[in-house]
């Protein structure tokens, strides 16, 4: 067995004038530096990340600050192995880190045939910190669990159940009055990405954490084109929820991303980003294989930091079947997080954690809001 360590890895991230580095940036580096930094992976072999669970915020990183990614083992399989990471930057007014961003990231185990390596070594947890950072996590594992069950059931198949989500959104149009209404087709954006020789892992296939950070791209600027923020503004990043990866993308493959905004609030809205992998390269739908789904929750803030509200709305038809599912899922999952808080969500900021529960939105709008980039 094995006791759990922490690894560092400090990088200055550099970026342009008045723009915030991408939430999972920051996930991304800490992944492709632990493989070259832990010895507890050289025993095991090569791994590629299967999942990646929500993902929060906690503060802004802005130009020139000095980061620190963390990660150790917590929990591990008969083949996987669950990374607990955390994200610090360095704090100029207290000296100090301060933590940005934390998720839990599961790997897995490869032979040299590239397939699942069974029976990797034991874990021994005997830190109390150890063993309280193992028991969130499995309190995570359960609401992941509660989360794909909920997921699976959103099924809308009679018209009394259209019709109920259709009059559900007709109720929240007239609690957020918008200046106009797009349909979900119209705030798509579809992006093509092939991986480069520096976004390969060990076994020769896309990286796990380069395909969450150009999702967050697709997202972030499909948030952008939805909410007409260009120069006066900035949309932030706030978490994302739950991905797991099924295919995997090679070289030779084509990663086709394509971001929806689905549900929108006063101040923050949800981009689902849908991923597939084209193998043939030729962008046919019928060579398409779908892969996974991402969803991003981004806050709309002006040129200084401080929230605004969406002036842009999502219009669905009564008989839109498809897309009814799509809002009604989004919805679910607004309400889930509020309903379901881990004790990760404790150490949240109050007011990031009144944002992303909806309780800022009877605050008035100008003197209630609040300062984000601080």
């Amino acid at each position: 067995c094995v006791e759990p360590c922490w690894w560092y890895v400090d990088v200055t991230f550099v970026i342009h004038e008045n723009q915030n580095l991408l939430l999972d940036y920051v996930i991304s580096r800490l992944i492709s530096n632990m493989f070259r930094f832990v010895e507890f992976f050289r025993d095991i072999g090569p791994v590629a990340t299967v999942s990646v669970d929500r993902i929060d915020l906690h503060c802004p990183i802005s130009n020139g600050d000095l980061v620190r990614v963390e990660g150790r083992p917590i929990a591990k399989g008969n083949s996987s192995l669950t990374i607990h990471c955390i994200c610090k930057k360095h704090d100029m007014y207290t000296r100090k880190f301060v933590i940005t961003a934390t998720a839990f990231i599961t790997l897995v185990a490869l032979d040299q045939n590239m397939r699942p390596k069974k029976n990797i070594h034991g874990l021994r947890l005997v830190k109390t910190e150890d063993i309280q950072v193992a028991e969130l996590y499995s309190e995570r594992k359960k609401l992941f669990e509660q989360w794909n069950k909920m997921m699976a059931a959103t099924n809308l198949k009679t018209d009394e159940q259209l019709t109920k989500i259709y009059e559900e959104k007709e109720a929240e149009d007239r609690q957020f009055v918008k200046r106009e209404y797009l349909t979900i087709s119209e705030t798509e954006v579809v992006m093509r990405k092939q991986p480069l020789p520096k976004h390969l892992n060990f076994n020769q296939t896309f990286f796990g954490g380069n395909i969450i950070q150009v999702m967050e791209e697709t997202a972030v600027y499909c948030a952008k084109r939805f909410t007409q923020n260009y120069g006066h503004g900035d949309m932030l990043t706030l978490c994302m929820n739950r991905v797991s990866f099924t295919q995997p993308i090679t070289p030779k493959d084509i990663l086709e991303m394509r971001a929806s905004v689905v549900y929108v609030r006063k101040f923050i809205l949800e981009v689902e980003v849908i991923c597939y992998v084209d193998r043939k390269g030729a962008g046919k739908p019928e060579d398409m294989i779908r892969s996974h789904t991402g969803h991003f929750t981004v806050l709309n803030v002006d040129s200084i930091g401080f929230k605004i509200p969406i002036a842009v709305g999502v219009k669905i038809d009564a008989k839109d079947g498809e897309n009814l599912e799509r809002y009604k899922r989004a919805k679910d999952r607004f309400l889930f997080d509020i309903t379901h808080p881990s004790r990760n969500a404790e150490t949240l900021p109050l007011e990031l954690r009144r944002t992303l529960s909806a309780d800022d939105e009877k605050d008035d709008d100008v003197a209630g809001r609040k300062f984000y980039l601080n």
